[in-house]
């Protein structure tokens, strides 16, 4: 009888350690599938709404505040009121599929251009995932993902609701405020 509890503890130990460690890469693999299929609704699924405005906010409002303090102006509340609800109006999921079904769509072919050498295709940049990012994670309930050999890019962070993983936040470059 010993035995058994000792097996099925060390069972449970190996499944847990093997969700803390793979599920944030089966979660980007099933992004990237989705994102191979076209499959707009499958993506939206994966974006935590709330969180994923409330952290934009965060970055709009600090940006505010270093444009401020750089010209020595105090901060419009009704500027930053504005902004939130903006912000409530564009983060949507029916934007966020309006913008991923413009991206998906049949781009049209350019008559009369030069061929690629080879006939090669060029990799897409979802062939990408997996080989040029890091997965950092920042705790037992977040990791992030961004580039390897950009450190100041586009960081997407993710959270963990339940057993899976959604989009929860998006630092994006100091330089596109």
């Amino acid at each position: 009888m010993r035995k058994w509890i000792i097996a099925i503890v060390v069972v449970a130990l190996v499944a847990g350690a093997g969700w803390y460690f793979g599920s944030p890469w089966w979660t980007l693999y099933q992004v990237k599938e989705a994102a191979e299929r076209k499959d707009v609704d499958a993506l939206i699924g994966y974006i935590d709404f709330d969180a994923l405005r409330a952290d934009l906010k965060v970055q709009m409002h600090e940006a505010a505040r270093k444009d401020a303090a750089a010209d020595h102006s105090p901060i419009d509340p009704a500027a930053e009121a504005m902004a939130d609800e903006s912000m409530d109006s564009q983060v949507t999921p029916a934007n966020v599929r309006s913008l991923l079904r413009d991206q998906f769509a049949p781009k049209p072919k350019a008559s009369g251009g030069a061929a690629t050498s080879g006939g090669a295709k060029s990799p897409s940049p979802i062939d990408q995932i997996g080989k040029d990012i890091a997965v950092d994670r920042t705790s037992f309930d977040s990791f992030v993902v961004q580039g390897r050999d950009k450190p100041d890019g586009v960081r997407l962070t993710f959270a963990r609701r339940g057993l899976g993983w959604k989009l929860a936040g998006l630092r994006l470059p100091d330089n596109l405020f």
